[in-house]
């Protein structure tokens, strides 16, 4: 019983592990590689907090507490998807679930990736009602 180690600890030691791949990720993206040179020129759009980077909103920029993080390249499907496709996201439109992902993450061409996604989105298409420009002339 004493070689059991605490839930918290392990857990700890997991999502340090999981910190430390990110920003790794973050770093070596090259996709990012212009943010993490303005972030380290003191630009007020970007910076690094605990070696991770973030970017300051314009609407934001007075006030710390609402960075967002900036995600790399291998992150941002996941991003999008659990924005969209999970039960609690309910499989909003274009703008709904680029501003929910904006509130919190950030990433280069993010709004056109986001209507990508949800444009063809499977359970999406096939609830959405048909337009005129769908329907096949007569």
């Amino acid at each position: 019983m004493d070689d059991i180690e605490p839930l918290e600890h392990v857990n700890s030691d997991r999502t340090d592990a999981e910190r430390n791949k990110f920003r790794q990720e973050q770093y070596a993206d090259p996709t990012l590689a212009v943010f993490w040179e303005r972030a380290n020129r003191g630009s007020s759009d970007f910076k690094i907090v605990s070696g991770l980077l973030f970017r300051v909103p314009f609407e934001a920029a007075l006030s710390d507490d609402q960075m967002q993080l900036v995600i790399p390249t291998a992150y941002q499907a996941e991003v999008i998807r659990l924005a969209h496709d999970t039960p609690v996201s309910g499989h909003f439109g274009i703008n709904k679930t680029r501003q929910r992902i904006a509130a919190y993450f950030f990433f280069p061409k993010m709004n056109k990736k986001v209507a990508e996604y949800v444009k063809t989105c499977h359970a999406c298409q096939m609830i959405r009602p048909k337009q005129v420009h769908d329907r096949q002339p007569l």
